[in-house]
């Protein structure tokens, strides 16, 4: 059984035989024109000879009609299917091979007059025509090896048809003409054996040529896969390289210009002389609080529509950023003299289109953002300068005037620097022994006794000097260090009440807790081991919180801390009350036992503000929750909260903060006594 690739093979030379004979007849019909010419021009020179020679007129009108007549039949039958070779060489091969035995036909007749006119020639007595007319025939021969070369079969019978019968002929007159009719049977061997060389050439050049065609076909053909391949090829490279500039210059998750795609595009741009850019950084405010609470679905949602709604309101020339997480760059060419108002004024426009609400898998939500505004000019280096600048006046904004645009100053850079020398002082700050503690009394609204002292942290650094726990408090929760600071505050002020030997009489200790302290691992374990070190009881130990640990991020493990040493008897303040973002309905969800009233409550001292503290005081009432008051500096304040119903007071009006608890204790007696 044959296989498949063997009869594909044979399927491909029987398709190039077939093609071969089908050019061979195309050679034919090329041929067959020259060969009716020969033939006819021939006919007519023997036939003038003949009439000269010889006095035959009936044969030579005779055999002159028979050479029109087939001369005329083979035209016909030449030009009859095709006027051109073109229009042959398109015609079927079926219709070819019809032409191919018609013509057959006509070459018949034409040898047929040959052997007539050879047969009358030899009867005549003369030489010369006799030797005129073997010239012609044997010229007639000649040319038909090679007109005759694409029609093997056909070109031998004419070539017989031609030599046979005039070789018999004049070996049949014996003499010298016997010679020559055995000379022309060689003539005709020669004649049929060139005639088959010039069909093998033929054949064989048509087969080469087929061959070069097929192989510059082939060639064509892997050139212009190649070219398309290449052309693939280029066009993969260009829309990688496009992929690859785009991932490298375009944020993945909304599209805008990464911090690259930004530098770029300054590189870029030229400004008309007298302008410049406003730089505008943005920072969405507490974005974090979504993404913790409402997963990072909702948070992409929210930066996407945030985007939109800021590229839509970007002039023209101008170009929005993402810089990174929550953070977008905006610079907007404007005139030197107007770029800062205008800076203003689009931020604004900005920040009222994003605190529209967005509503997102279900959910609506309000965004506002802090930024920072500076102006820069077209250069890379200026325009990297802005972005620094207007930076440090977005977290200047976030940290006092959150929700707002400041414009960068160059007091900004100052803070900054400050505030990083800070951050770096502060990591050395407890194993260099640079912090101290102060205490200040809590005194009950009657002045009849002290209830706690308050730990106060203080710190004098040996460069900066004295710094206030204003300043470095928020630095070191920004920096995870008021962790360590918290371990050592409740260690060292639990010392010195234990060393100071005068716990009855000095009340509680109250020390203050940050929300990082709340939430890092162990904070329950590292009280008790504390209380247990310094052999104090629990009962005597005030923790005092903010407002924080009503954050819906941490309420829950908050909520178990501070529930676990409640249960241990100590008791939990709420600092700073009405500074934060709780609200009193909200009391009951922590294990409270009092609140410390704001002192800018008490030194406002005005109908407002005395009505949030008799509110403050009629509701802790329901809950249970004592109320004590701090900031407060005269007399009259100290009245007027206890009329109200304050149960503790603390203030300058009882004493200042002093070093060392000892001491501490003894001039609160001294304030109270002269108070009282």
């Amino acid at each position: 059984m044959q296989s498949v690739s063997s009869r594909q093979a044979e399927g491909v030379d029987a398709e190039s035989a077939a093609a071969v004979e089908d050019a061979l007849l195309d050679f034919a019909y090329g041929n067959n024109l020259t060969s009716m010419l020969v033939n006819f021009v021939c006919g007519i020179v023997v036939l003038i000879s003949l009439w000269l020679m010889v006095d035959d007129p009936v044969f030579c009108l005779a055999w002159a009609a028979g050479l029109l007549a087939v001369t005329a039949f083979r035209v016909i039958v030449q030009f009859l299917p095709a006027r051109t070779l073109d229009q042959f060489q398109a015609l079927p091969p079926l219709t070819k091979r019809r032409w191919q035995k018609i013509t057959a036909i006509g070459l018949g007749f034409s040898a047929l007059l040959w052997m007539i006119m050879t047969f009358r020639v030899t009867g005549y007595d003369t030489p010369s025509l006799q030797f005129a007319n073997v010239l012609i025939v044997a010229s007639l021969a000649a040319g038909a090896t090679g007109t005759m070369a694409p029609q093997l079969i056909i070109g031998r019978y004419y070539l017989s048809a031609l030599l046979i019968q005039g070789s018999v002929a004049l070996l049949f007159q014996g003499g010298a003409m016997m010679i020559t009719g055995l000379l022309g049977f060689v003539f005709w061997a020669a004649m049929l054996f060139g005639h088959y060389r010039n069909h093998l050439l033929l054949r064989s050049s048509i087969k080469l040529s087929f061959a070069n065609s097929r192989l510059v076909k082939d060639v064509e053909a892997e050139r212009r896969a190649l070219e398309q391949l290449n052309a693939t090829l280029e066009d993969r490279v260009r829309r990688r390289t496009a992929e690859l500039k785009t991932r490298a210059e375009r944020d993945a998750l909304i599209g805008l210009y990464n911090r690259t795609g930004l530098q770029q595009w300054v590189s870029d741009q030229s400004l008309a002389p007298g302008f410049v850019f406003a730089v505008i950084f943005i920072d969405l405010d507490r974005f974090k609080e979504i993404n913790a609470g409402l997963g990072h679905t909702i948070g992409d949602a929210v930066l996407s529509e945030t985007a939109n709604r800021l590229s839509k309101l970007l002039p023209e020339g101008a170009v929005l950023a993402r810089w990174g997480g929550d953070e977008f760059l905006v610079a907007c060419p404007a005139h030197g003299a107007m770029a800062q108002q205008a800076g203003l004024m689009l931020a604004n426009r900005m920040r009222e289109a994003v605190e529209l609400p967005i509503k997102a898998s279900g959910q609506t939500l309000h965004v506002s953002f802090s930024a920072g505004l500076s102006l820069s000019a077209p250069e890379s280096e200026a325009f990297a300068s802005a972005i620094r600048a207007s930076d440090l006046a977005m977290g200047q904004a976030k940290r006092t005037l959150r929700g707002t645009t400041l414009v960068y100053s160059e007091h900004m850079k100052c803070d900054q620097e400050r505030r990083l020398m800070i951050g770096q002082f502060l990591r050395q700050a407890v194993s260099s022994k640079e912090f101290s503690l102060s205490f200040q009394p809590i005194v009950s609204s009657s002045l009849q006794s002290i209830e706690a002292h308050e730990v106060l942290l203080r710190w004098n650094n040996p460069v900066l000097g004295s710094v206030s726990p204003d300043e470095f408090i928020p630095i070191a929760e920004e920096s995870g260090e008021i962790v360590a600071i918290g371990a050592y505050v409740l260690d060292e002020a639990l010392h010195q009440y234990a060393a100071s030997g005068s716990a009855s009489r000095s009340g509680k200790l109250a020390i203050n807790l940050s929300l990082l302290q709340l939430v890092a691992p162990g904070l329950v374990d590292q009280v008790r081991n504390a209380l247990a070190k310094h052999r104090i009881s629990a009962h005597r130990l005030v923790l005092e919180v903010t407002e924080s640990i009503f954050d819906d991020r941490n309420t829950a493990l908050i909520n178990t801390v501070l529930t676990e040493l409640h249960r241990d008897g100590i008791e939990i303040h709420l600092d700073d009350f009405g500074t934060g973002y709780s609200s009193l309905s909200r009391l009951h969800e922590m294990p409270i036992t009092a609140l410390k009233i704001d002192k800018s409550f008490v030194q406002k001292g005005d109908a407002q503000a005395t009505a949030i503290i008799e509110g403050s005081v009629l509701i802790a009432r329901q809950f249970g929750i004592r109320v004590i008051a701090e900031g407060v500096e005269t007399l009259a304040q100290a009245e007027a909260l206890q009329e109200i119903g304050v149960d503790a007071l603390q203030g300058y009006l009882f004493s200042r903060p002093v070093p060392r608890f000892q001491e501490a204790v003894t001039v609160a007696q001294i304030e109270q006594t002269a108070t009282a």
